[in-house]
């Protein structure tokens, strides 16, 4: 109870202290409701994480059982001098022998610069307003307005920078003479064919610029295994499906394309790789918001079903060595349900029996895809359906914390009116009692 104390001092009610202490109390279960919430959104968060892992390990699977699952493939060259290769992993496995006779080679034509100045340089444009321009591989080339001087360095740059599919330099040949060259950017008899050049604007010396000489656009030519062939470029890429060459120099030198271990390996540490994730997320779920929830080992087992499943599924009877056939192949169990890939093991199988591991690697891989479709299925998938039922739980612990806040406020208004109306009942008959006393002497 308050302490009546003297007139004026106020009732002495902690009324603040009160309210505070009554709501504490009435907010509870809000705060229930809360912890419950934050829970769940940790659960819906994790199953996220699990779901994308899910779809990782699906991605990673499919590689496994799809058709070109071994069509990865490496090409090399006998002398990379005379011949360069490049496969995109699609290329039959074999042996080319490529004999380069002529490279191919774009037009090049060679200008007399002897209309030069004294200071060595050259001077376009007729008058003071007008562009300065030449005619290069049948294109305008603008050097500026009015009357431009330029060296012959100069004049390969303003040629150079302006994007006319051939290229211009300036030289000096054995006499002593200034050159300039332009040559087609395109190779080949006839992708390698330049355009008129002229230099009409001239107005120093000549008035144009004659071609001393010109070096004919050519073909590639060449045998593959003894049939001859050309090509427009030296570097050919519709040969032989799959590989590019490149040819370097005119001679003879060999391509070999093998299978590429290392890349078909990779796929299967990638499938490997991605069932641990999957893993490791089932465990990080179990040890935070999940515990021993049946979810967790109901995924778990049937993955591991899945990828230690029988190849022969016809089989009424399988005997252990029908059992994991991805361990004759070099996957293996590992601790905590996760698999280890031993990379020496499978190329020894793949060496031995490619189609074995073909055929093994595909039926599992169908099976972890189903396995994971199945989990994830939008209707009536395990995975789906707790994200679902998390969902709806996150739903209604919102609309439960709405409605109790909307009443915890009512419930605090009508707590401050309630003591506030005995704290000024209080201070009245504090008011009424001092007046008492006054009247009666008492101090």
């Amino acid at each position: 109870m308050a302490s009546i104390t003297a007139a004026g001092a106020g009732s002495g009610l902690n009324v603040e202290g009160i309210v505070s202490g009554l709501m504490s109390v009435e907010r509870q279960p809000l705060t229930k409701l809360q912890t419950q919430a934050s829970k769940y959104n940790t659960q819906v968060s994790d199953i996220g994480k699990l779901t994308s892992a899910l779809s990782s390990l699906k991605t990673a699977a499919q590689k496994l059982s799809s058709y070109d699952f071994l069509d990865a493939n490496t090409a090399s060259s006998s002398d990379t001098t005379i011949i360069g290769i490049k496969a995109d992993g699609t290329a039959t496995n074999g042996t080319y022998a490529i004999n380069t006779t002529q490279m191919a080679s774009p037009q090049a034509d060679v200008f007399d610069l002897s209309g030069m100045s004294a200071d060595g340089k050259l001077t376009f444009g007729t008058d003071s307003t007008s562009p300065a321009t030449i005619t290069v591989n049948g294109k305008s080339v603008n050097l500026g307005t009015g009357t431009v001087t330029l060296t012959p360095a100069e004049l390969a740059a303003k040629i150079n920078s302006a994007g006319v599919g051939a290229t211009a330099m300036s030289i000096t040949d054995k006499t002593g003479q200034q050159r300039l060259v332009i040559t087609g950017q395109k190779t080949g008899a006839t992708d390698g064919v330049l355009g008129a050049t002229s230099f009409d604007t001239l107005s120093s010396g000549n008035a144009t610029l004659n071609a001393t000489a010109s070096q004919a656009p050519k073909n590639a030519e060449f045998t593959i295994n003894g049939i001859s062939a050309v090509s427009q470029s030296n570097s050919i890429s519709d040969l032989v499906s799959g590989l590019t060459f490149t040819l370097q120099k005119p001679g003879v030198a060999s391509v070999t394309v093998g299978r590429d271990d290392d890349a078909i390996a990779k796929k299967v540490d990638d499938f490997v790789t991605s069932y641990n994730a999957v893993v490791a997320q089932l465990t990080s779920m179990k040890s935070g918001s999940f515990g021993n929830d049946s979810l967790l080992r109901s995924v778990k087992d049937q993955l591991y079903a899945a990828v230690s499943a029988p190849t022969d599924k016809t089989n009424a009877n399988p005997g252990p060595a029908d059992y994991s056939p991805l361990a004759n192949f070099g996957i293996k169990l590992g601790v905590g349900g996760s698999l280890v890939f031993n990379k020496s093991d499978f190329t020894k199988a793949l060496g031995k029996n490619a189609d074995a591991v073909k055929a093994a690697f595909a039926s599992n891989a169908e099976g972890v895809t189903g396995t994971v479709n199945n989990l994830t299925d939008p209707d009536k998938g395990l995975v789906t359906n707790r994200k679902s039922t998390l969902d709806a739980n996150v739903k209604a612990n919102t609309s439960k914390q709405d409605l109790m806040s909307a009443q915890l406020v009512k419930t605090e208004a009508r707590l401050r009116a309630q003591y506030g109306a005995l704290d000024a009942s209080l201070t009245k008959m504090q008011t009424s009692l001092a007046s008492m006393k006054s009247m009666l002497g008492i101090s």
